[in-house]
């Protein structure tokens, strides 16, 4: 009779032993499924409204909230990021439009947290209208040198045509208006200019000497190669 009950025993606490530890680990469980942090931060643009035209340097500021932590805030222009962010409230984001075309741009802020959740904020477009692009003198003391027109191409950067002399004078700079390249094309004689963009990649310079055309193709990605010369006249 004691080691039927011995063993009754043995296997009632077998059977207490095992519920216990299947409501430790259930228990255990949640607790570390209630520590996943799965909810996303809330984001909004505060400045500036949305159909606004903007120019030069714009302060974007924004709010955002997580139950956590909010990790950094980053400027989406055009569905690209921008790399631009801010990790401390009240979150500022500094776009300088001078670096995109004028017209409208689509804009809003991704918020990220601690626990790697993102969030984006609403949409919004801004136009974009910057008079002066930037400012850059081009060309030498000692020469009679005249600028006649500017072209921008789909890089954002420029294209001048411009006169150096007797000569006529081709520059391209980038976006901020710094050379990358130049070319003078002309010889014994006054001529003239005249460019014309063909398509994003070719440009068509004519130049006119003593009532003769001559049209000049070439990319304006590169340095100015010759691929087509004809004489008109």
């Amino acid at each position: 009779i004691w080691h039927l009950t011995f063993l009754n025993n043995m296997k009632t606490s077998i059977l207490i032993l095992s519920i216990a530890l299947l409501i430790f680990w259930s228990c255990e469980e949640k607790k570390d499924d209630e520590s996943i942090d799965i909810n996303p931060p809330s984001v909004s643009i505060t400045s500036p409204n949305n159909i606004s035209t903007v120019k030069d340097t714009v302060v974007v500021a924004c709010e955002s909230i997580d139950n956590d932590e909010v990790v950094k805030v980053e400027l989406w222009i055009n569905s690209d990021s921008t790399g631009i962010a801010d990790s401390t409230a009240p979150y500022t984001l500094t776009w300088i439009t001078n670096n995109y075309e004028n017209g409208e741009h689509t804009l809003f802020v991704r918020s990220y947290d601690k626990s790697g959740n993102t969030a984006d904020s609403e949409t919004i477009i801004l136009s974009v209208y910057n008079f002066l692009v930037f400012n850059a003198t081009f060309g030498l003391d000692y020469v009679d040198d005249a600028g006649y027109s500017i072209l921008q191409t789909a890089d954002s950067s420029y294209v001048i045509l411009g006169s150096t002399g007797d000569d006529i004078s081709l520059i391209k700079t980038d976006y901020k208006g710094t050379e990358q390249w130049s070319q003078d094309y002309g010889g014994n004689g006054k001529f003239n200019g005249i460019i014309i963009m063909v398509s994003a990649k070719l440009m068509m310079l004519g130049i006119s000497y003593k009532h003769q055309m001559v049209d000049i193709l070439f990319p304006v990605q590169q340095n100015p190669t010759v691929l087509v010369a004809v004489i008109f006249g």
